[in-house]
This record gives C-alpha cells, structure tokens and sequence, in this order.
C-alpha cells in the first residue's frame, strides 16, 4: 500500500509520485518539468495541485470536497491506477 504524501514527505512513494506526474509532464511552480528527487517540496505541492484540478475537470476528485489539498493520498493513487 502506498502512502500519503504532502509538503515534507521523502522517500520511495514520493519519487513514485514525482515520476508518474513527470511522466505526464506536470510541471512545478517554476514552470520546469518536475524534479524526481523522492523529496516532496513546493514544486511537488504545485504539481499535486495541478493534478487535482486536471482530474476534477474530467469528473474526478482527488483532492477534498472539490479543492486542491496538496497532497496525494488515496484517490489520486487509484487515479493512477497503481492501488
């Protein structure tokens, strides 16, 4: 099982993390693709939310009760479709 990840979170699951926004070409608040560094930072909080916001417009809710939270949890796992 994966774990939450938020603003502060390192390891494994967060370089997981990082690596699939990447990979989708989600983008930090520097407007550069995103760092796979396992260190979840500003960037990756940016990125996060700009998933969220993406996910919400197509019918899905990753974030809570239909805002941004900056963190990946559980829906955004499934999202991904790794969980």
């Amino acid at each position: 099982m994966f774990d939450v990840v938020k603003k502060g979170s390192t390891g494994t699951d967060v370089w997981i993390m990082q690596s699939f926004l990447h990979v989708l070409q989600y983008c930090g608040k520097n407007g550069k693709p995103l760092v796979i560094d396992g260190i979840c930072g500003d960037d990756s909080v940016f990125a996060i939310n700009t998933f969220q916001e993406t996910q919400r417009k197509f019918g899905y809710e990753c974030g809570s009760n239909g805002k941004n939270d900056g963190t990946w949890g559980r829906a955004c796992w499934l999202r991904i479709g790794v969980i």
